[in-house]
């Protein structure tokens, strides 16, 4: 999570950007050899990717997160992307940028607002990394179209646990559009050689299998390809200091169903 002073504002026309292009590494300084920044993302790759801005309407700035698109009126995003922990309150406004990209495409970028009275947070969220998820439901529809498009969520019945699985972390930058990293999967007991504090409602990402993912933000959703294809699996809530060479951790999205469920339109397959 990451606070901005002002709203983005696109002004220049998307030029196209190869996919396997990698964006400036790190300085030399740093002693990661597996850190990474990410890589673009080409117009429509990463369609379901939300940008999302919060703030009280007496802040500075907005906090701005990354999300996911579910339904034409539900964003799924982290807790702490719309949650003050210092009086226990979800943000007064906010807004969430769609198929956006470098510096901004209007021609196929929206825009929508969101209210306070829009946002769901889990009940049971106190600040911590646990029951890090939030839905907001959007002032008006998204249009689906080849750049806005709406992640699958697995069915009720789907009891995976996605080890091993090659998984897509996405982000963004305001002047570099949408990107993304590719890492395994690994198993809880793995990553809490390195977290030690990681639960079954948390699933992590292996930094030795596709290098530490810097840019990722909080709030940004983690996808595979299935038979079916690509279904969101995870929300990063964990981003530790990518020198560290730490596993990024995720909420796991088969553990929150219900509640995605009860706190949103989103119609789960059995």
């Amino acid at each position: 999570m990451e606070v901005e002073q002002s709203p983005l504002v696109v002004t220049e026309e998307l030029k196209p950007i190869s996919s396997n292009v990698r964006i400036a590494p790190l300085a030399a300084a740093d002693t990661n050899k597996l850190a990474m920044e990410g890589y673009y993302a080409y117009p429509g790759q990463l369609p379901y990717l939300a940008q999302v801005y919060s703030k009280q309407k007496t802040g500075a700035g907005y906090i701005y997160c990354g999300g996911s698109i579910i339904t034409t009126r539900y964003v799924l995003t982290a807790a702490i992307c719309v949650f003050l922990r210092s009086d226990r309150s979800v943000y007064d406004t906010g807004y969430v940028l769609l198929g956006s990209a470098p510096k901004g495409d209007l021609e196929r970028e929206q825009r929508i607002n969101f209210t306070g009275s829009g946002i769901s947070v889990h009940p049971s969220y106190n600040g911590t990394y646990l029951y890090d998820i939030a839905t907001i439901r959007l002032d008006q529809a998204a249009v689906f179209n080849t750049y806005v498009q709406p992640i699958r969520l697995p069915s009720l019945a789907d009891t995976r646990t996605f080890e091993m699985m090659e998984a897509t972390s996405t982000a963004f930058r305001s002047y570099l559009g949408q990107i993304y990293a590719r890492n395994q999967v690994m198993s809880n007991e793995n990553c809490n050689l390195a977290h030690a504090y990681v639960y079954g409602q948390q699933l992590c990402t292996n930094p030795y299998i596709g290098g530490s993912f810097c840019n990722s933000v909080h709030g940004g959703p983690l996808t595979v390809e299935d038979e079916d294809g690509r279904i969101q699996i995870g929300i990063t809530n964990w981003v530790k200091d990518c020198s560290l060479n730490s596993p990024l951790a995720h909420i796991r999205i088969t553990y929150f169903k219900d509640w995605i469920r009860l706190n949103s339109n989103y119609i789960f397959e059995y």
